[in-house]
């Protein structure tokens, strides 16, 4: 009933069922990707909220971790960019 994405593979048209089109499931399956990266990257930041803490506790400086702050960085403007394109679809 489903393919590998848990994707309805059938969809009713005039009363019958239709085999839907890679077209169809266009739109689910992107929201679907989007959704993962988006776990994806919310998973990158956790591992890295620690930067933070150490920064604010004056036992590291922005300086040592500016790599990794500007990944993050990156990381969170991506993941505002999959939610907005989440809610247009």
């Amino acid at each position: 009933m489903t393919d590998e994405n848990g994707i309805y593979n059938y969809k009713i048209v005039d009363g019958r069922i239709a085999e839907r089109t890679e077209a169809d499931k266009y739109p689910e399956l992107s929201r679907i990707n989007s959704q993962r990266e988006m776990g994806k990257l919310k998973v990158k930041l956790a591992q890295t909220d620690y930067i933070a803490a150490k920064i604010a506790e004056g036992s590291a400086t922005f300086e040592e971790y500016s790599e990794e702050i500007r990944k993050r960085r990156e990381w969170r403007a991506r993941i505002n960019e999959l939610e907005e394109s989440i809610e247009r679809k």
